[in-house]
């Protein structure tokens, strides 16, 4: 037990290192709602009551050491007839006092086992305070991230509809031009319904979570600005073996039953002495006047060394010792079991954070090719060689694997907080405190928490709501509240079910060499910029050792991009090309776009821009956001791929068939909002990557100069991207990647 007092500090210090769990500055974020939980929720503030209860037991038996001094006094008349008064009936005002000091030499140490039972037993209900404190600590962050959840199932659940009302729409306009019949609609119809049945399943998931979360927090809060908590992996132990010995060293509920056992045996050991004599000093001052008819007065002063001693007792000392002794048994029994449903719960949860983190590379697969094959299927219904089916059943694949990806992710997060929570180190790792735990652990001796005073005091909010009527019993000071204690704003909130999205954070992470990088990982929803990839002077190639130094950028995406997609951006300042540094800068990010594909990132979550460094930023530099809101990540961007638009051999001149098609795109890109357009180029027909990139550029300059001579107004970008690899299209039109060269046309604002 020497060192129980570290383990305490170590599970209630606040972390002097970054805290472990990293959130944008701003919104309610998870640290600050665990705290308000650790603050205010009755659970734990139940288990700090009971441990000052204790406290104040062991207090009580402690004050049996010292002396005691008792007053017994009396006046009144007495009634006397005996030989004092001659046998004559004799009226007395009769008075007395008597003072009886006591003091405890020696009770064979009973009193010392019951003391230090009750110090063990106080120690005991505070490890439970703690371990009671670590399960609100986790119970709050799965409510919190089930809040995240819920809300972008539910956000995905809207998206599915619009897009199935939106073909209902195209199809009621093909029926009323009889091009489609009736049938199709019907589909159409009960696709549509079943997406909006979703959707109300996705509120009901949405407010149940809410409603968990108000159970915890004691108010009520729509989740509108919270932000998604992010782990550090350095957290997480290497192995299960490292997750085990930890649990043994630091989980509050394993040293709370070690207390246990340790006051039961004090407990034994108090009973074994109980048939040992019991030796106490007695002092006795008397004072009496007019006492059994005698007039005057009658003082007596004794003092007295008394002996108790039990000669026999029938037995019941030697049954209390067997009892005593079942019940260390017990303690220790209990104490195991303890143990193992601790080992059994961490062997679940590690083995099923590592199967998750497997299942999600499996799920971003499976909705990578899930999004290729509706983007297919929708082409080719326009060529007639599939029908309305295909694309709805196609939807709605896509659409499940985006919700099954969306709670994979939520899960393997409160996976790993589960298992902070299960080691019982959730709230040192979270760089958290818990109210006076470690001031309680540092006293020699246990002390009351508080000074608790009666009678109650029943607004805890000071809302002037009474607490049994008050159903948000921790409302804000400022808040103003009705008659139940709720804001009446909250309760039109949760009727409308507003779904407001995250704001990127406009603080800028600067990462300046690979030793930064390991210190300040990459973030979501945080500019970083990256100041050790830099290129080739005007040449959209990376320098040697960026080469090299990507290597370490590239694991950190890879275990991010679960949470987001990814925006490339490079700032503008090389102006040592022919070309304008915008160009350029741009024409950067889309190599590195294009490195990353080539590192199995779905290219469809990858986007980029080039512009003017902001703020701080350096020139001609990379900044890399992970963006987390996916509804609004591509809104300023879309897309059209051309596989139709293919070059002759290994030709850069256009065709009159490509010009036809290239004229119909130029009167639609006029028509569209977006000032900027994007040509991009691919090409497989060189068989060599160097040589593939030449050309692709060579054919995007001339698709350029071919529609601002068609008529495009807008600016054009002329991108050569290069060899192409046909595995990332697996439901192109085109089977062979051997003379793959297709035309990708992008709108940005």
């Amino acid at each position: 037990m020497g060192n129980i007092r570290s383990i305490i500090k170590k599970l209630s210090a606040i972390a002097v290192m970054t805290p472990a769990l990293m959130t944008a500055a701003y919104g309610l974020t998870l640290n600050e709602c665990i705290e308000e939980v650790l603050d205010t929720n009755p659970r734990v503030l139940e288990k700090l009551k009971y441990y000052n209860s204790v406290v104040h037991s062991k207090d009580a038996v402690r004050s049996r050491k010292n002396p005691t001094v008792y007053l017994d006094s009396s006046l009144g008349k007495q009634n006397v007839k005996n030989s004092s008064t001659r046998y004559k009936t004799s009226i007395n005002d009769v008075s007395g006092a008597r003072v009886t000091a006591r003091q405890l030499l020696s009770d064979g140490s009973r009193l010392n086992h019951g003391i230090r039972a009750l110090e063990a037993h106080s120690r005991s209900a505070l490890f439970s305070y703690v371990d009671t404190a670590n399960v609100l600590a986790y119970e709050t962050a799965e409510s919190y991230i089930n809040i995240l959840k819920y809300r972008e199932l539910m956000a995905l659940a809207i998206e599915n509809v619009e897009i199935h009302t939106r073909l209902m729409n195209n199809i009621k306009a093909r029926v009323e031009a009889e091009t489609a019949g009736k049938s199709e609609l019907e589909r159409v119809q009960g696709r549509l319904a079943m997406a909006q049945s979703t959707y109300i399943v996705r509120q009901n998931d949405y407010k149940r979570a809410i409603y968990q979360f108000h159970k915890l927090l004691g108010r009520f809060v729509d989740g509108s600005d919270f932000v998604m908590p992010f782990i550090s992996g350095e957290l997480i132990p290497n192995s299960l073996k490292d997750s085990i010995q930890r649990q043994w060293e630091c989980n509050p509920n394993l040293i709370a039953s070690d207390y246990n056992i340790v006051s039961r045996e004090f407990e034994y050991k108090k009973e074994r002495a109980e048939n040992r004599p019991d030796f106490y000093l007695e002092g006795i001052k008397d004072w009496n006047k007019n006492r059994s008819g005698l007039r005057g007065e009658d003082n007596e002063t004794s003092i007295w060394l008394r002996v108790s001693v039990p000669i026999f007792d029938g037995n019941y000392a030697h049954h209390k010792k067997q009892q005593y002794r079942s019940l260390v048994h017990n303690e220790k029994h209990r104490r195991d079991n303890v143990a193992r449903t601790l080992l059994n719960d961490l062997n679940l949860i590690y083995t099923g954070y590592k199967q998750l983190e497997t299942q999600i590379y499996a799920m971003r697969k499976s909705l990578f090719f899930t999004k290729r094959a509706l983007r297919s299927y929708q082409q080719e219904f326009k060529l007639g060689k599939r029908q309305l089916i295909n694309i709805l059943d196609a939807e709605v694949e896509y659409q499940n694997a985006r919700s099954q990806l969306a709670t994979l992710r939520a899960d393997l997060l409160i996976s790993k907080f589960r298992l902070l929570y299960s080691m019982g180190t959730i709230i040192e790792d979270l760089g958290l405190y818990i109210p006076l735990a470690e001031e309680l652990a540092e006293a020699k001796r246990t002390r009351p928490a508080t000074k608790d005073d009666l009678p109650l005091f029943l607004d805890f909010d000071s809302d002037t709501v009474e607490d049994r009527f008050d159903v948000s019993i921790n409302s804000l000071r400022e808040q103003l509240v009705n008659e139940i204690g709720e804001t009446e704003r909250m309760t039109a909130m949760y009727l409308t079910e507003p779904i407001r999205f995250t704001q990127l954070s406009e603080e800028l992470k600067v990462i300046k060499n690979k030793a930064d990088l390991q210190l300040q990982a990459i973030r979501p929803d945080i500019p970083t910029e990256i100041g050790f990839i830099t290129f080739v002077s005007g040449t959209s190639e990376l320098s040697d050792r960026a080469k090299v130094l990507m290597r370490e950028v590239l694991p950190q995406l890879k275990r991010l991009a679960d949470d987001g997609n990814i925006k490339i951006t490079v700032t503008q300042g090389d102006s040592s090309a022919d070309i304008d540094s915008k160009l350029l800068a741009l024409r950067r990010a889309y190599n590195l776009k294009k490195i990353l594909t080539m590192h199995l990132f779905d290219p469809d979550a990858i986007v980029v821009e080039a512009r003017e460094a902001k703020g701080t930023e350096s020139k001609d530099a990379m900044v890399l956001t992970l963006q987390s809101d996916i509804k609004s990540f591509t809104d300023h961007l879309s897309s059209i791929i051309e596989y139709s638009m293919v070059f002759e051999g290994q030709s850069d001149k256009i065709s009159d068939n490509m010009t036809v098609r290239l004229r119909e795109l130029a009167d639609r890109f006029n028509k569209a909002q977006e000032p900027t357009v994007d040509v991009i180029a691919y090409s497989n027909d060189m068989n060599n990557p160097s040589l593939d990139k030449d050309l692709s550029l060579k054919r995007a300059e001339n698709i350029c100069r071919e529609m601002v001579r068609l008529g495009l107004t807008k600016k054009v970008n002329p991108i050569g991207w290069g060899t192409y690899d046909a595995d990332f299209d697996f439901y192109s039109p085109i089977e062979k990647p051997i003379g793959l060269n297709i035309v990708e046309f992008v709108l940005r604002d």
